[in-house]
C-alpha cells in the first residue's frame, strides 16, 4: 500500500501513502510502476495517475487526466513508466494506450490504438515499455502483440501472431 522507500542504513522503512487533503502526497496508494528518473526524481504509476516523486523534497507531483485537456495525461490508470535517454516519459496506460511525457514544456501526447489504421498503436492496454541499444522504443499490452515506436514518422509497427507464419510473435496476450 503506498510506495515504501528502504533506508539501508537504518534498516527502516518511509511509507508515503495518498492524504486527499494533501495534494503533495501520491494520488493513490494503488502503485503499479515506477521509473528512476534522470534528475535523482521517481516516477510512479498508480490507479489515480502518474506522480513524480521530488526525492529532496519527499513530495509528489500529480499528472492527471483532464478530459477537457487533450495534452493531459491520456488515462489516470497508470500501468508503466519508462523515462528514456532523451528525458521524455513514457506511460503505459490500462485502457487508453500511450501517452508521452515531455518535462521541458509539461505536455502529453496521447496514441491510441485504431482499428482503421495499421500504423496505430495495437492495443490500448499497455503494460510493458523498454528500449533497445539503439533507442528503439518497444510497447507490450494486452493481446495485441509488441509494438515498435519510429520516432521519426510517429508510427508503430506491430509485431503480431500470424497463424501462417511460423516466425511470427507466438501469441498475442
Amino acid at each position: 500500500e503506498g510506495l515504501n522507500r528502504f533506508d539501508p542504513v537504518n534498516l527502516k522503512f518511509t511509507r508515503f501513502l495518498h492524504d486527499p487533503k494533501n495534494p503533495n502526497t501520491i494520488s493513490n496508494n494503488s502503485v503499479h510502476s515506477i521509473c528512476e528518473g534522470s534528475r535523482n526524481d521517481l516516477w510512479v504509476g498508480t490507479s489515480e495517475g502518474l506522480n513524480m516523486f521530488n526525492k529532496e523534497k519527499n513530495i509528489f507531483i500529480r499528472f492527471i487526466n483532464d478530459p477537457n485537456d487533450p495534452n493531459s495525461l491520456g488515462s489516470n490508470s497508470v500501468r508503466a513508466v519508462f523515462q528514456d535517454k532523451s528525458g521524455v516519459v513514457w506511460i503505459g496506460t490500462y485502457d487508453k494506450g500511450l501517452s508521452r511525457f515531455d518535462p521541458e514544456s509539461g505536455l502529453f501526447t496521447n496514441y491510441q490504438h485504431d482499428p482503421n489504421d495499421p500504423n496505430s498503436l495495437g492495443s490500448n492496454d499497455i503494460r510493458a515499455i523498454h528500449d533497445d541499444p539503439d533507442g528503439v522504443l518497444w510497447f507490450g499490452g494486452g493481446y495485441g502483440g509488441v509494438f515498435q515506436f519510429d520516432r521519426d514518422t510517429e508510427k508503430f509497427i506491430r509485431h503480431q501472431h500470424d497463424d501462417n507464419d511460423p516466425s511470427s510473435l507466438s501469441h498475442n496476450g
